[in-house]
């Protein structure tokens, strides 16, 4: 355990607004899934921050949020798909042929072929 993350349980009373990565914490994602749960209008942060600006979050919604089968449920599946999604963009892109690489292993360069 990190130790932002033991300091963070050992407070006796959490502070009014919670960091990306403190409510990430807390409800058991890593900081980029809450980063995606405010887009998809599952979380929502503190005071409609523009883009790009640091999120917070009320401790007192996250802390209901937690104990909420229903809406932890909902938020793990809306990040696995998305992190499916981004992996097979990701693997769509890898899988697109190299203009520089015909078939095999044989790479174009100059006219000439180089085997490696």
């Amino acid at each position: 355990m990190r130790l932002d993350a033991q300091r963070l349980l050992s407070v006796l009373r959490l502070p009014a607004r919670l960091t990306l990565d403190e409510a990430g914490y807390l409800l058991g994602f890593h900081p980029e899934g809450i980063s995606f749960l405010v887009p998809a209008k599952i979380l929502e942060p503190l005071g409609d921050p523009p883009e790009g600006a640091p999120l917070w979050f009320a401790a007192a919604q996250i802390m209901q949020l937690r104990t909420d089968q229903k809406w932890l449920s909902k938020a793990t599946k809306a990040v696995r798909l998305h992190i499916r999604e981004k992996n097979e963009k990701a693997k769509a892109k890898r899988g697109k042929p190299n203009p520089l690489v015909d078939s095999g292993d044989r790479v174009v360069s100059g006219g000439r072929c180089a085997i490696h």
